[in-house]
């Protein structure tokens, strides 16, 4: 599976973060305001935020360059289209909801039901990888359809 450039640059920086993180979590509270008050002026902290910043910009900048690069390529988008059809065809079968079914039959007793956004919901948590995206609670998945 390839991964898009999106998802390894966040990963990336995910694990600097935490890197970062482990650092700083070594300091209790007051020792790290002893620190930055001992270590630099407000000017030098400003300074500093502001590389930070400036960094994070031209990264989310290669990021979003590199994502519609990998998006412009037309047999890729169509590959990537037949692979999600492919992955709905593999919930055929799967009852639309228990509250439809007769009791006693084997759709009533099946494991798990997919109405329609829980079947886009499905294939795309399937294909996570292949798409980039990692759905959070709450978003639509029809939403994302566009991407198609």
């Amino acid at each position: 599976m390839t991964r898009s450039p999106f998802s390894e640059l966040r990963v990336n920086k995910m694990e600097e973060g935490k890197r970062r993180n482990a650092k700083e979590s070594k300091l209790s509270g007051a020792d790290k305001m002893d620190k930055t008050k001992r270590d630099e002026s407000l000017q030098e902290a400003f300074k500093k935020f502001r590389k930070e910043r400036q960094k994070a910009i031209r990264q989310s900048k290669q990021v979003s360059e590199e994502t519609t690069k990998w998006r412009a390529d037309p047999v890729r988008m169509n590959n990537l289209r037949m692979k999600f059809l492919e992955q709905c065809k593999q919930y055929f079968g799967v009852p639309y909801a228990k509250k439809y079914q007769q009791p006693g039959t084997a759709e009533f007793n099946a494991p798990f039901f997919l109405d329609c956004c829980g079947l886009i919901r499905k294939v795309l948590r399937d294909l996570k990888e292949d798409f980039g995206l990692k759905l959070v609670h709450g978003i639509k998945p029809t939403c994302l359809i566009h991407f198609l």
